[in-house]
């Protein structure tokens, strides 16, 4: 079975990289179509995006909780 969230998330990271990447060339060719400000609020999105870290980590604990609550109800 395919793990479509995991294989957007994968994609999506994909896709942030590659803006991240085409950014850096602009600046250093000093191709400007925005304000300095704007590249900043762009950059810090982009950056903050790609330095997200997943937070829906398997938890064992919280698994076997539930499945004593399932057992006992």
């Amino acid at each position: 079975m395919v793990d479509l969230p995991m294989l957007l998330h994968k994609k999506g990271l994909q896709e942030r990289g590659a803006a991240f990447e085409r950014l850096t060339i602009l600046l250093a060719a000093g191709n400007r179509g925005m304000d300095d400000e704007g590249y900043k609020a762009y950059y810090e999105r982009l950056s903050k995006s790609l330095a997200e870290e997943d937070d829906n980590q398997f938890d064992r604990a919280a698994l076997d909780k539930l499945r004593r609550r399932m057992t006992e109800g």
